[in-house]
């Protein structure tokens, strides 16, 4: 990817330390990474983007931010579906599927809105589960 998970990280804590929110004595909180569509020996499973979702653990707990681990969340709903209930997640799409993509589209990084959808009670349930002050902020997605 061309940057160490710990160089990744350690540019956005950068802007979190100087940043207005620690000083006004707000806490912090980070999200692990998405992991992308990969299937390989009959399940879902990302390889590539858990260092990263490993030092993003690492550094909230080190700076005792808030911390909701989505990388492994996913791949934990994931585990119980098939390749392609899996994929109608992301935006792997069929020529005619959309307007906005005519040709179709093969991107396993962006989730469709399903994939949104699913992505967003996940992080509402850690929320609500994790961090019971910040709940009464978000609501369910429409």
């Amino acid at each position: 990817l061309g940057v160490s998970p710990d160089e990744c990280l350690m540019v956005g804590n950068d802007v979190h330390e100087d940043g207005a929110a620690l000083k006004a004595g707000m806490k912090v909180g980070i999200l692990s990474p998405l992991p992308y569509f990969m299937y390989a020996d009959g399940r879902f499973r990302n390889s590539v983007l858990e260092p990263y979702a490993a030092a993003a653990k690492k550094l909230a707990a080190e700076k005792n931010y808030y911390f909701i681990d989505l990388f492994q969340l996913v791949t934990d709903k994931f585990q119980t579906m098939s390749q392609e209930e899996i994929k109608s997640y992301y935006m792997f799409l069929k020529k005619g599927d959309s307007p906005n993509w005519p040709s179709g589209v093969s991107d396993p990084l962006h989730f469709t809105r399903k994939g949104s959808a699913m992505v967003w009670q996940i992080i509402l349930e850690a929320i609500r589960k994790d961090i019971p002050e910040l709940a009464k902020y978000f609501r369910d997605m429409e």
